[in-house]
């Protein structure tokens, strides 16, 4: 803050109060002092480099600004740095007018056994045809899963969309766990819900790769699972299930 600090005063401007002060042999600072702050310009060779603020806290603190960029110094020794980040905000996208029907619909049922939820079916329709694997017919819940799984790990569903009721809780569970022993897998976690993950499938003896996503399809529209059927391709409506009969 004290101007005599930056080298030799060449020159004082007493009713401006301001101060020219020799650097080194090509630079000099101009410090016009108020108060409780100190305007800063550094020149080289006549030309302005620098420019700054200097604000007194207390005899120990000031601040120094430099456009964006705060420093804070105590005791000369500086002590916090801080910085303006420039802000993108995420543009408004155009509504598409074309119905995008490149998803499936797929559904995990489970029963209470020793206060844990355990899956005996998965069921997934693409519009035209649905699947359901029964735990019955596996010798068990990961074979369920890898079967349902590679089902749908096929080159027609290739950047498929693929919409979960229960992503976010246990089904999301169940699923990235087998998920990882198929393929490559990029979880998205929101709030810490997971909403979706992206599986990439590489078949056997190929050189390409299948990708999936699977989404929650509450957390990210926040629609019922009914609202999906309200579209031309599902003629379906949903029922009464009473799922205690499971246990």
């Amino acid at each position: 803050m004290d101007p005599l600090k930056y080298g030799k005063v060449t020159y004082i401007d007493r009713m401006a109060n301001t101060y020219i002060v020799k650097i080194n042999a090509m630079n000099e600072a101009h410090v016009t002092i108020s108060d409780k702050s100190n305007k800063v310009e550094i020149f080289s060779n006549g030309d302005l480099i620098m420019k700054y603020t200097d604000r007194l806290i207390d005899q120990s603190k000031f601040i120094r600004t430099i456009g964006d960029n705060s420093y804070l110094f105590k005791n000369d020794s500086l002590e916090l740095f801080k910085t303006i980040k420039p802000i993108r905000f995420i543009k408004k996208r155009k509504q598409s007018r074309k119905l995008n029907e490149r998803f499936i619909t797929l559904d995990i049922e489970t029963f209470i056994e020793n206060n844990e939820h355990v899956p005996y079916l998965i069921a997934c329709f693409d519009g035209k045809n649905s699947n359901s694997f029964f735990l019955s017919d596996y010798e068990s819940k990961e074979d369920m899963f890898k079967a349902c799984i590679l089902s749908l790990c096929k080159a027609k569903y290739h950047r498929y969309r693929i919409y979960i009721h229960n992503l976010a809780n246990f089904d999301g569970i169940f699923l990235l766990k087998e998920l990882v022993k198929i393929g490559k897998v990029k979880p998205l976690i929101n709030d810490g819900k997971l909403i979706q993950i992206q599986l990439e499938f590489t078949p056997e003896n190929t050189n390409y790769s299948i990708i999936l996503e699977f989404r929650d399809n509450y957390k990210i529209y926040y629609y019922h699972f009914q609202n999906y059927f309200i579209c031309n391709r599902f003629r379906y409506n949903f029922s009464i299930f009473c799922y205690r009969r499971c246990n």
